[in-house]
């Protein structure tokens, strides 16, 4: 997908399969199979994604973003990675508010300064020597958890977070959890075995 608009429907990679994108726009739409964003490239969701495969933001070097426009559920059986071979260079970022319903893992920054966030599933910060920065534009809600494991560290940056009677913001063995000029309501904070 090279610069072109989706709208409705389903997107399927089949097997080994791969579907890529590279500055196109996904709207109201169901995917299944391994959909990568390309290096350098933008791919922007509007209304409902129903994902019931795995969403790559696939940098090698280069800002690669996954773009909310206005108000996007990310929903469906499927997960959405930061990853690639690069540094850091992976975002969701955009307008309106993101409310997450899969797991997002990896390294990069979610948030950016410019959308609010609804946490009802996992955000995993799981890339050993790498971290994940999650800086919504606002007061935020994790209703669900957000960790860092596998020696990664998640750094929560600005804004501030509700966490309902289910949230949970969790260090695991070995990873760290940073606390960047943020303030936390409600929930529960923890660090387990050498995490900090």
């Amino acid at each position: 997908l090279n610069g072109t608009s989706i709208t409705g429907g389903t997107l399927s990679a089949v097997g080994t399969g791969t579907i890529t994108s590279d500055n196109s726009s996904l709207t109201t739409l169901t995917t299944s199979g391994s959909l990568i964003v390309g290096n350098n490239t933008t791919t922007t969701l509007t209304g409902t994604i129903t994902n019931n495969g795995t969403i790559t933001l696939n940098n090698s070097g280069n800002n690669t973003i996954l773009s909310t426009n206005g108000n996007v559920t990310l929903t469906g059986t499927g997960n959405v990675v930061l990853g690639g071979t690069g540094a850091a260079n992976d975002y969701i970022m955009g307008s309106g508010t993101l409310t997450i319903d899969q797991s997002i893992s990896g390294y990069g920054t979610i948030g950016n300064g410019q959308i609010l966030l609804v946490n009802n599933s996992t955000i995993d910060a799981n890339t050993s020597g790498d971290t994940l920065v999650v800086d919504p534009s606002g007061a935020s809600t994790n209703a669900k958890v957000m960790e860092a494991t596998s020696g990664g560290t998640l750094e929560l940056s600005g804004a501030s977070w509700t966490n309902t009677a289910t949230g949970t913001m969790t260090a695991a063995t070995g990873s760290s959890l940073v606390l960047n000029g943020t303030s936390i309501t409600g929930g529960t904070l923890s660090a387990v075995g050498t995490g900090t």
